[in-house]
């Protein structure tokens, strides 16, 4: 379970919202490979979350941008 904060329960909300579900599904059935994380980006390009495995949520790290997935982490 992976949950989009901010979308609205389907789309058009703040939040990041774009993201490839069935490849990340399809790599998961071929490869094995049991997602973690799922970068997800906002429609309009303006900012990028990590969706992150159920129960952890993104926790702003402290320092970078605040709209970059890389600035969060996973807890």
């Amino acid at each position: 379970l992976f949950l989009a904060p901010g979308v609205y329960h389907c789309r058009n909300g703040p939040g990041a919202d774009q993201f490839d579900a069935v490849a990340i599904v399809d790599k998961w059935v071929r490869e094995s490979q049991v997602p973690a994380v799922v970068i997800a980006t906002r429609k309009d390009g303006a900012l990028s979350r990590p969706l992150c495995a159920y129960p952890a949520q993104p926790r702003y790290k402290g320092t970078g941008d605040p709209k970059s997935a890389d600035s969060f982490a996973c807890k």
